[in-house]
């Protein structure tokens, strides 16, 4: 099923002890556009903190009610590695966080795509939690939020903003980017999806998300309707008028 990030940045937390908060927004991983977590709103329970929530502790949610179940108690998540609000998420803040819950990092997951179906106990001392190819200083992950301020590019132009990301869930993967091209091409409100597969570079300075389709295939492609449901139906058309290949055909999480 896939569902709007902004959509999903309204649904509430529940640990296993009550509340955490709601979702606010989402960390993906830069290059395979995985979620790693998911970034809690906790209000005032835990200020300026940063409180992550990996999909592996998500339970099935209850869309009737707006909630999520998590495998964690707010006494985890209190005692977990503090993080300010702003600071980013490094791999060695990673390393200190999946050893304070006992998990294994999502990076033993088969080839490094962090599906792990039971979490096991994992120690500081197990070589395993180390990623010895990852800076330990630096982040791979980008926050969904902070893409929602850039600049969709096609042949070096700006065509539009993106305007969110359909998610799928329960795999938790980007699957699309919605993209408002109406600043460029009327009607006004005119909507396309691009699988992330589209990007090429991210300028996060420029603030730019540069693709490799063209400007006139924006045009002419089926428009998306936020109203409406998505169906395979309408992914069918939209990836065989692009020539992309077809994510459901393919192993999860991929």
């Amino acid at each position: 099923m896939l569902r709007s990030s902004q959509n999903l940045m309204e649904v509430v937390l529940r640990a296993e002890d009550g509340e955490i908060g709601r979702c606010k927004d989402f960390l993906v991983d830069e290059n395979s556009w995985i979620v790693r977590y998911m970034v809690a709103d906790t209000r005032k329970w835990l200020p300026g903190r940063k409180v992550l929530v990996p999909p592996d502790a998500l339970r099935t949610p209850d869309w009737d009610l707006n909630h999520i179940p998590v495998q964690m108690t707010r006494e985890q998540i209190r005692d977990s590695p503090p993080l300010d609000e702003d600071a980013p998420v490094s791999r060695r803040y990673e390393n200190r966080y999946f050893i304070h819950f006992g998990w294994p990092p999502y990076w033993l997951g088969p080839a490094g795509t962090g599906a792990v179906p039971n979490p096991y106990p994992i120690s500081e001392t197990d070589p395993r939690m180390y990623d010895e190819k990852a800076d330990p200083d630096q982040t791979h992950l980008r926050s969904i939020k902070a893409l929602e301020d850039h600049t969709i590019q096609a042949e070096g132009e700006d065509v539009g903003d993106l305007h969110g990301c359909l998610i799928d869930v329960p795999e938790w993967v980007v699957r699309y980017l919605i993209v408002d091209i109406s600043k460029w091409y009327q009607p006004k409100g005119r909507k396309i999806l691009l699988i992330p597969g589209a990007v090429t570079d991210i300028d996060y300075i420029d603030r730019e998300i540069h693709t490799n389709v063209t400007r006139e295939d924006m045009k002419q492609c089926p428009e998306y309707d936020a109203e409406t449901p998505l169906d395979r139906d309408f992914e069918v058309v939209l990836h065989d008028y692009y020539g992309w290949p077809k994510y459901w055909r393919r192993s999860k999480r991929m």
